[in-house]
């Protein structure tokens, strides 16, 4: 198996993580929200809402519900702040990611701010789950639960294993991320375990992170809620003994020393794969159309980009560069042979693609004064063209 670390977009060991947050508020406008999380700089944009609102406020994952047409001033009857998956990456890299500021704001008011739902996933990258075997013990219901409705999906997406109602208040799935996200299953080993929790369970859970840390409730809940068992002749399931990878899997989430706070899984491999597969069709088109150093000129008076992602890459790049090139210590902080190769290769690419777009530029100009001095020459009669195509 190929190690994840070198592939894009993959935690390197196993973590835990909030995946989902939202909450309603009758105290609060849309521009505290933002400040709240920290996202003032943000380029939030206004697009429609949904279950009954109006309009939302959108950043990267990150919605803020309202129906008041000034959401610059009154609250209006109810906000709702909407952080997904991916929102919540987006508050851990851009905005504060500070979820503790959050949650106390929830516990101190219950009554004007309603917690609807939180997601918490374990992220195993090490084999202490086969999903088959999952899915499998799942079908034979080799399991006990505190729900009498379970799935076992197998597809070419990625085989799955659900526990309850994504409608009610406790929601277990079981799943194949690396499937999800298109990687081979030879390459890396990514199954989540994922607990979704509504409304009293949310606000719940919530309540016990002011004494406990989101390790040790989530296993309990997972506890309480979902155990595997090896049949027995017992006609009694809760008599049967625990899967002993189901008892690692508990033993590892206890030995996750802190939940994890990923941040947005956005690197120069991620930059690159989206310009090659997205919009290379529209870029080809405006080269031929325009020419490359027509192309180029318009890349070059195009507005700066406002989402913060990129400026960050930009930043990190550059500082790699410059780290290559002036402190030789530096070395010292690269984690592995196949990130030096990439930085050598971006060091000596940069300087290829700098130097041809200067040759380019200066190609590109020294024909178009060439150009202008034979045009200046024919008008001052330096230069006589006859119909023929001649000239003296």
């Amino acid at each position: 198996m190929q190690d994840s670390g070198i592939l894009p977009d993959v935690p390197k060991k196993n973590r835990i993580l909030i995946d989902w947050v939202s909450f309603t508020t009758r105290k609060h406008t849309v521009v505290d929200l933002v400040r709240l999380l920290g996202l003032e700089n943000c380029p939030f944009e206004t697009v429609s809402g949904s279950k009954g609102f109006r309009w939302r406020q959108y950043f990267n994952g990150i919605s803020i519900h309202f129906n008041e047409p000034d959401f610059q001033g009154s609250a209006g009857e109810f906000i709702w702040l909407e952080m997904s998956g991916q929102g919540c990456r987006a508050f851990e890299t851009y905005g504060t990611g500070d979820y503790e500021t959050l949650f106390r704001l929830v516990r101190s008011d219950p009554k004007n701010i309603h917690m609807t739902r939180m997601d918490i996933a374990f992220d195993d990258m090490t084999g202490v789950f086969d999903i088959d075997e999952v899915c499998e013990e799942t079908r034979l219901e080799h399991f006990v639960a505190r729900t009498s409705r379970w799935q076992s999906i197998y597809s070419n997406g990625g085989n799955a294993a659900y526990f309850g109602s994504k409608q009610s208040n406790v929601f277990i799935r079981i799943y194949d991320k690396a499937a999800e996200r298109g990687y081979d299953k030879e390459q890396v080993h990514w199954i989540r375990c994922e607990l979704q929790l509504k409304d009293t369970n949310a606000y719940g859970f919530v309540a016990q992170l002011e004494h406990q840390s989101v390790n040790v409730l989530y296993l309990g809940v997972l506890k309480n809620y979902l155990s595997f068992r090896v049949p027995t002749e017992d006609s009694n399931k809760r008599r049967w003994p625990v899967q002993e990878w189901w008892e690692r899997f508990l033993g590892d989430v206890n030995a996750v020393s802190v939940w994890s706070k990923p941040g947005v899984e956005y690197n120069l491999s991620a930059c690159e794969r989206y310009v090659m597969t997205q919009p290379v069709g529209s870029i080809k088109t405006l080269m031929r159309i325009h020419s490359e150093e027509g192309f180029l000129e318009m890349i070059r008076n195009a507005p700066a980009p406002k989402n913060p992602k990129y400026k960050r890459l930009i930043s990190e790049v550059e500082t790699r560069i410059k780290q290559s090139e002036t402190d030789v210590d530096g070395w010292r902080e690269i984690d592995s042979v196949e990130e030096l190769e990439f930085l050598t290769d971006l060091r000596e690419d940069y300087r290829t693609l700098h130097n041809a777009v200067v040759l380019k530029r200066e190609t590109w100009h020294k024909e178009k004064e060439n150009a202008e001095r034979l045009a200046r020459m024919i008008r001052n009669g330096f230069i006589i063209r006859d119909k023929g195509g001649g000239s003296g």
